[in-house]
């Protein structure tokens, strides 16, 4: 009775060892395919935890071709398409002469 309980418990053992495996695995291919994904290289200085990062952050994943660059800059996170900056201005994405005309769009 206690080799087949022995054998029942390394059994179990053994299959958990090997699920744990799988899903280490799993998780390393999803994110060596995630990380090759093409997106701004972004280096975060200033402005982490400031309102709009995580907005500005997700639009720059979304369009990795068209966002070219992404920083906290003039106290607003702004991205930049092209020659132009956009920055998060209350809840808006502005260039930057209407930044302080926010409160007219809606």
């Amino acid at each position: 009775m206690r080799a087949s309980r022995r054998i029942a418990v390394l059994i179990t053992v053994l299959a958990a060892t090997v699920a744990g495996g799988v899903v280490l695995a799993v998780n390393t291919l999803y994110a060596n395919e995630t990380s090759s994904l093409p997106r701004p290289d972004v280096e975060i200085v200033a402005g982490d935890g400031m309102p709009g990062r995580e907005e500005v952050m997700a639009l720059a994943a979304a369009y990795p071709r068209r966002i070219e660059e992404v920083e906290f800059r003039g106290g607003d996170w702004a991205l930049r398409m092209g020659d132009t900056w956009y920055y998060w201005a209350n809840g808006r994405l502005l260039p930057d002469e209407l930044r302080d005309q926010a409160a007219e769009f809606v």
